[in-house]
């Protein structure tokens, strides 16, 4: 990632699917590349969410 806002446009559909609420309590598994890891890695943020190329993302949380 260049540091840049970016701006992702996103269908109904998929905005549903991120905020689908009967997902809450259950496993979910994300794959990420080995480019995602390394920019959470040296991210300084604590938290945010990083969106991926197939339309879906993930949510990080670092421990301090």
């Amino acid at each position: 990632m260049s540091g840049e806002d970016k701006t992702r446009v996103v269908t109904v559909e998929g905005q549903d699917l991120r905020e689908n609420k009967s997902m809450e309590g259950k496993d979910l598994e994300t794959v990420i590349t080995a480019k995602e890891q390394r920019s959470v890695e040296n991210s300084l943020a604590l938290s945010r969410y990083v969106s991926q190329e197939n339309g879906l993302g993930f949510y990080f949380i670092k421990e301090q």
